[in-house]
């Protein structure tokens, strides 16, 4: 999952940190160890690919997948996005102007590692900005968004299931 370890230095949070690593208030999918690690990540990449991941959570908020689809829909739909948005096709989005390939990747990067709760199958990008994620406490496997992640640790996340991740 996106935020399991600082985007910039790659560290996990450190011990005894209770709040753990600090989101991006802009895009909200990206975490940091400290403002020493987001201050060097966004003068070296994050200032355009952040504005990139911000313009793609409103693409998908006004243009939702069916709810069927949506746990395959999110790579499809940033391609989507990232053809109509290099084509100069997509309206109303306030894209950086600076973004080159490297920006493109690390965004595809972000969005196709997201999580997507196992109970509504919305991911992170249709939740929005503000969604809380929880996973398996003993085993660190099966996100759930905040609403639903009793339910899915106490009816989906069985102890077969858990047991296999522990023994990986």
């Amino acid at each position: 999952e996106n935020g399991s370890a600082c985007f910039h230095c790659c560290q996990p949070p450190p011990r005894g940190n209770i709040k753990g690593l600090q989101r991006c208030n802009a895009c909200r999918a990206v975490k940091y160890c400290g403002r020493k690690c987001q201050t060097a990540d966004w003068k070296k990449h994050h200032k355009p690919v952040c504005k990139i991941l911000r313009a793609f959570r409103k693409y998908c908020q006004d243009n939702p997948a069916p709810p069927r689809s949506r746990m395959l829909a999110v790579g499809s739909k940033f391609d989507t996005f990232k053809r109509l948005a290099t084509s100069n096709r997509l309206t109303g989005a306030d894209l950086p102007k600076n973004a080159g390939p490297v920006h493109w990747t690390i965004a595809t990067q972000v969005v196709r590692t997201a999580p997507f709760c196992n109970v509504c199958h919305k991911n992170d990008w249709e939740h929005g900005a503000t969604v809380e994620w929880t996973s398996c406490p003993t085993c660190g496997h099966g996100w759930a968004c905040a609403e639903h992640s009793e339910e899915y640790l106490r009816t989906r996340h069985t102890k077969e299931i858990c047991d296999t991740h522990v023994a990986s």
